[in-house]
């Protein structure tokens, strides 16, 4: 309960595109109709949006340890000595956002079409760089795999070399 003893129920709804042609041109996002619990309408809630862009908003980073379900952000270090362009995937991951240095790298997703994320050199600093995951359907999701080519097409590369976990430990790059 919070102080005013009202029950709090927090909700992410996550902001997935939409279509801008065909019969779906004008579909609404978010919460358009209401919010039901169980069978009844919940009135006078609040949103507030998690900006993605820029510095992030104060995180709980322990979440992931201690929960074993919902989104969870995860952190972790890469030492570089050459900084070069390279191809971020999270083999384990669901669906989830990805920083490297604090610059948003886009949204990936399992189901594709983005599995991957390019990291232009520009982006890498010569010594430790740190990564973000906001991993949004596998929390427990800890490892990065770092590509220095596009990665096939198939649904998952394997056989490359593994970042280590992202949980706040510096890792050294594996060869």
């Amino acid at each position: 309960m919070r102080d005013d003893q009202s029950p709090a129920s927090p909700a992410l709804v996550e902001s997935m595109g939409r279509a801008n042609y065909g019969p779906l041109l004008g579909e609404r996002k978010g919460i358009t109709g209401g919010v039901l619990h169980d069978r009844q309408y919940v009135h006078g809630f609040a949103t507030r949006a998690l900006p993605l862009d820029g510095a992030l908003p104060p995180v709980p980073w322990d979440r992931a340890a201690t929960s074993p379900d919902g989104p969870v952000f995860r952190r972790g270090q890469l030492t570089l000595a050459d900084p070069a362009d390279a191809w971020l995937l999270v083999p384990d991951g669901g669906k989830g956002y990805l920083w490297l240095n604090g610059f948003l790298l886009g949204r990936y997703w399992s189901a594709g079409p983005q599995r991957a994320l390019y990291a232009p050199a520009p982006l890498w600093h010569p010594g430790p760089n740190d990564l973000v995951l906001l991993e949004l359907d596998h929390p427990e999701a800890a490892n990065l795999t770092v590509l220095d080519s596009p990665p096939s097409p198939s649904p998952l590369p394997v056989d490359h070399g593994v970042c280590g976990g992202l949980d706040g430990v510096s890792r050294p790059q594996t060869p």
